[in-house]
């Protein structure tokens, strides 16, 4: 690998490739799958339903 020359500094001059390639556990691929992927869609139906109970226990909380 050539290191890349700044002028002052070789960045990468020292570095070595690992000799086997590293695995990941199931842990650290649910961790990677979760930073990594397209965030998710909000369910807009499941929101809207629970903000109208929330509103009906609301307003029926201050009739009663």
């Amino acid at each position: 690998m050539t290191p890349y020359n700044t002028g002052k500094v070789r960045i990468g001059s020292r570095y070595t490739p690992p000799k086997r390639p590293r695995t990941l556990n199931k842990d650290e691929l649910l961790l990677q799958e979760a930073l990594l992927s397209k965030p998710r869609r909000l369910n807009t139906g499941l929101i809207l339903y629970i903000g109208i109970l929330a509103v009906v226990g609301i307003s029926f909380a201050v009739v009663t």
